[in-house]
C-alpha cells in the first residue's frame, strides 16, 4: 500500500498467469508523465498483495522472459510536474510505503505495479482513482473503487469481485472464474466482453449493463433502473429490473427467468429450456424472434392486452376466454415451457431467418 497525501500500504503476497499487455485507453498516458520513483522488492510467490491507493493503479505481470524476475515485485510511480524530492519511501520486510510530503494526489498520478504471474491481488482506491488489472491468474482478485473506473482483462481465478460506488466497470478479453461478481452504484455502467464462470452476478443502480458473450452456468443481472443488453447468452439466466429498464437479448439459448417492473423486452432466441418466464408487472412489450419456430418454440402460455403470434403457431394453439386480458396457449413437449405475462402491454412472437451465432 502507498500514500500520497494519505497513506497506502503494500502488504504480503500469493500466485501467477500470462502476458498480453492490454491497452487501457482511460488510463493517463504514462509516456507523457514523469517517472518519479521505482521500487523493487523480492516476494514470496505463495503470498498475497494488498494495495490501497488514492491514485490510479495498474497491475500487470512482470516480463515472463526475465528469469530473474519470477519472485520480483516492481512498483513505478509516474506523475506530472512533480519533483522526486516530494516523495519518501519507507520499507520493512512486510510493507512498502510511499509518502507524498508536499502535495495532494494529482489526477494524472499513476502507480504501475508489475507482479509475478500467479499472485493473489486486492486493490482499493479512493476518490476518482481507477484500477486497471490484466493478464494474471490467482485464487482471488478483489477490486474496490469510489468514483474510479475499473478495467480488468484476461484474468483466471476462483473468485473475481469488482465493486465501485459510482465508477464504470469494463472487462476486456476473457474473465474465467468459478464466481464472478461485478457491482456498481449510481449511474456507473458495466460492460463485459467474454465471461466463463459457474456463477456470474452483475448489479447496477442506474447504469446500463452490456455483455458480449457469456458461458456461465448461472447468470444473474439486477438493475434498479438501467437497461440490459445481453448477446450470446447460454444456460441459466435470471433478470431483475426493479423499477424501469429495457431488456434486449440476442443469440440466447437456455433457461430464462426475467422480471421487470416496467420496460420492454426484445429477445432473439434459438432455444428456451425448462420453465422459462418473462413477467412485466406494470407496462411494457415483449417481442420474441425465433428461427424454425414450429420446431424450436416450446409450450407457451401468454397473457397480455394484445397478443400477436406467428401464423404457423397460431394454427396450432388457441386463445382462451378471459374478462380482463387475452390468453393464448400453444402446447408441445411439457418438459420445456415459456410463460409470458404482460397484462398492460403487448406480446409479439414471430419467426425470423436471422442467423444464430454461438
Amino acid at each position: 500500500m502507498f500514500t500520497f497525501g494519505r497513506q497506502r500500504v503494500l502488504h504480503k503476497c500469493l500466485k501467477i498467469l500470462r502476458l498480453t499487455i492490454v491497452d487501457f485507453s482511460s488510463l493517463p498516458d504514462i509516456k507523457k508523465l514523469n517517472l518519479v520513483r521505482t521500487v523493487e522488492k523480492s516476494i514470496d510467490n505463495n503470498t498475497s498483495i494488498f494495495i490501497e491507493s488514492p491514485i490510479h493503479v495498474k497491475v500487470q505481470p512482470i516480463d515472463v522472459n526475465d528469469l530473474k524476475a519470477h519472485n520480483k515485485l516492481t512498483m513505478t510511480l509516474y506523475s506530472q510536474g512533480k519533483d522526486t524530492n516530494d516523495f519518501q519511501l519507507k520499507q520493512t520486510s512486510k510493507r512498502l510505503e510511499l509518502l507524498n510530503k508536499n502535495t495532494s494526489p494529482d489526477r494524472n498520478d499513476v502507480c504501475l505495479i508489475q507482479v509475478p504471474y500467479k499472485l493473489k491481488v486486492q486493490v482499493t482506491t479512493s476518490d476518482e482513482a481507477s484500477v486497471h488489472l490484466s493478464n494474471l491468474e490467482a485464487e482471488e482478485f478483489v477490486i474496490k473503487t469510489q468514483k474510479g473506473a475499473v478495467n480488468v482483462g484476461n484474468l483466471k481465478a476462483d473468485n473475481i469481485k469488482v465493486e465501485t460506488a459510482s465508477g464504470d466497470v469494463e472487462t476486456v478479453g476473457r474473465l474465467q472464474a468459478t464466481n464472478i461478481e461485478l457491482k456498481t452504484g449510481l449511474n456507473g455502467g458495466i460492460k463485459c466482453n467474454n465471461i466463463m464462470a459457474i456463477n456470474f452476478n452483475v448489479v447496477s443502480h442506474g447504469g446500463h449493463i452490456t455483455v458480449k458473450s457469456c458461458y456461465s452456468d448461472k447468470s444473474h443481472f439486477t438493475t434498479l433502473m438501467g437497461n440490459i443488453k445481453l448477446d450470446h447468452m447460454h444456460r441459466s439466466v435470471k433478470i431483475d429490473v426493479i423499477q424501469k429498464g429495457h431488456l434486449r437479448m440476442t443469440g440466447f439459448t437456455g433457461n430464462l427467468e426475467a422480471s421487470l417492473k416496467s420496460g420492454d423486452v426484445f429477445m432473439h432466441a434459438s432455444q428456451l429450456t425448462d420453465k422459462s418466464s418473462i413477467f412485466i408487472h406494470e407496462k411494457g412489450t415483449v417481442e420474441l424472434l425465433m428461427p424454425n419456430i414450429v420446431q424450436n418454440l416450446p409450450t407457451i402460455n401468454l397473457i397480455a392486452e394484445k397478443i400477436k403470434v406467428e401464423e404457423s403457431i397460431l394454427k396450432l394453439g388457441r386463445f382462451m376466454d378471459d374478462s380482463t386480458s387475452k390468453r393464448f396457449r400453444y402446447e408441445k413437449d411439457p418438459q420445456h415451457e415459456l410463460n409470458v405475462v404482460c397484462k398492460n402491454g403487448s406480446i409479439d412472437i414471430k419467426e425470423t431467418d436471422l442467423p444464430f451465432f454461438v
